[in-house]
């Protein structure tokens, strides 16, 4: 009712909408970790060894952090926070200034081309991350 209120328009509803389902549908698997962490009078040491338990699997498939101890890739997946994008949501565009590594935990993520005119990019062989 917010976003009536506030005159948002219908397709933005939607979308809105559309992420509040799935972020309830899927609410469990990220509430359940992040509570875990965030009890403040835990150590930092049990934390970060904690955050390695529950993050590692996310983060060891990327290469860039293969040769790193695991006090520093504690340190990384304490550090992490969950996005979530819907199907057409933009995380970045060309010229954007990158404050922020993305990994792709579950879904797909596509990059559009812009080095083609707009009436062929639709056309063009898709570059997909998995």
């Amino acid at each position: 009712h917010e976003l009536e209120y506030y005159a948002v328009p219908q397709d933005l509803q939607r979308q809105v909408k559309a992420y509040f389902d799935y972020v309830w549908i899927n609410q469990k698997q990220y509430d359940d970790k992040i509570a875990l962490l965030s009890d403040h009078q835990m150590s930092t040491d049990l934390q970060r060894k904690l955050a390695l338990h529950l993050f590692k699997d996310v983060v060891s498939k990327c290469p860039f952090f293969s040769e790193i101890d695991d006090l520093l890739l504690g340190e990384i997946c304490l550090s992490l926070r969950t996005r979530i994008f819907l199907p057409g949501d933009m995380i970045l565009y060309k010229g954007d200034v990158g404050k922020e590594l993305f990994i792709v935990s579950k879904g797909v993520v596509e990059v559009i081309r812009d080095d083609l005119p707009a009436s062929k990019r639709r056309k063009a062989s898709k570059i997909l991350l998995r």
